[in-house]
């Protein structure tokens, strides 16, 4: 591989800043913008490093630009830790054989959409292979998780926490009857935070909803001194004697009682049943958490524009890579020191 001109990377020209930061808002102008993999290169570099290149492994600022064998691609070479890297480096698009314009295309698509979007019109719209379209989204979701980290709330905040029970219909033979209410059988209880003041949300999947169970949900996700309402579920009581101050809403009776109410939380589990039989009909329980961590990140985003929210989504994939033969479990957060850390065993792969 031959060597370009070992200088410090340049900023870019105003031109090209003011491309990365306008409207995405339209196809004409999707296809203007990313008209070859050189521009769609470009594009990335600008957003995920808007005040100059730095090192993606150890943050150095003094990297140096260098040829590479695929014109069209950037590449640079850090001063510090002297390893290579792209604008795919520690990215979910890292290694991946489908043309950068193609995933932004699909990261546009899947910020545009209003009620999501599946991986059948994916397969569709970019003549990608169903497996390549499903997995992509997924790694998608997974950059969006990066918008739906920390803790919401805080002093002066009302945080309104609900759960609900989402999952199919069972059916089953004449004249057997399933559990109905609380605990239905075959069913995730999804437990969703919305702070009232910013309109944040952060839902998670939990076992069950013991006081333990909710406790270290919303530990996690909560700031103490946060005010929270909830409905009368006596497994709350222990936010009374937490740091937490704690308002109830009997929805026996009524859905607000003053400022008490959990109507965000219904709106927000309105618009995952919509997108769910409108747009993916079911949905695997395995992967139910990454489907939830989507719709957050819509309603999380959404006062932006279209562009804006496809911008996000393209910097917040930073350090987040997914992998085929696992696309299981928590994020797979890549070390910084070792790009092969996520790797699974080849004795494991053949027990899969």
């Amino acid at each position: 591989m031959g060597w370009g001109r070992s200088l410090p990377s340049r900023r870019r020209s105003p031109h090209v800043r003011d491309m990365a930061q306008s409207d995405v808002h339209s196809l004409d102008a999707l296809f203007g913008c990313f008209a070859d993999e050189a521009k769609a290169h470009a594009y990335v570099r600008d957003v995920r490093w808007p005040d100059g290149v730095h090192c993606p492994r150890c943050g150095h600022l003094r990297c140096y630009e260098i040829a590479d064998p695929n014109a069209n691609r950037l590449r640079w070479k850090c001063g510090s830790c002297a390893k290579r890297f792209t604008v795919t480096t520690l990215t979910p698009m890292e290694r991946s054989h489908i043309p950068l314009r193609k995933w932004l295309f699909a990261m546009r698509m899947f910020a545009g959409a209003k009620n999501a979007i599946s991986a059948k019109e994916l397969e569709r719209h970019l003549g990608l292979s169903y497996e390549a379209a499903w997995f992509m989204l997924h790694r998608i979701r997974e950059a969006a998780i990066g918008q739906v980290d920390g803790k919401i709330g805080g002093p002066g905040h009302i945080v309104e926490v609900d759960e609900a029970y989402q999952g199919g219909k069972k059916r089953g033979r004449a004249g057997f009857k399933f559990k109905r209410g609380r605990g239905a059988e075959g069913k995730k209880i999804v437990l969703a935070m919305i702070d009232r003041t910013t309109r944040q949300a952060r839902t998670v999947i939990v076992p069950g909803i013991s006081q333990q169970q909710l406790k270290a949900a919303i530990s996690q996700h909560v700031h103490p001194q946060s005010t929270i309402v909830t409905d009368t579920l006596s497994s709350y009581g222990f936010l009374k004697k937490s740091d937490y101050l704690h308002m109830t809403v009997d929805h026996s009776s009524k859905f607000t009682d003053g400022i008490a109410s959990t109507n965000l939380d219904e709106s927000f589990f309105s618009l995952i049943k919509n997108a769910i039989r409108g747009t993916y009909k079911s949905i695997s329980a395995t992967h139910a958490q990454r489907y939830l961590d989507e719709f957050t990140f819509r309603w999380n985003t959404s006062k932006r524009t279209d562009g804006e929210r496809f911008a996000t989504a393209v910097a917040s994939g930073e350090a987040r890579r997914l992998f085929y033969h696992r696309p299981v479990g928590a994020a797979f957060a890549e070390h910084p020191q070792n790009d092969n850390v996520l790797v699974r065993p080849a004795s494991e792969r053949k027990q899969a």
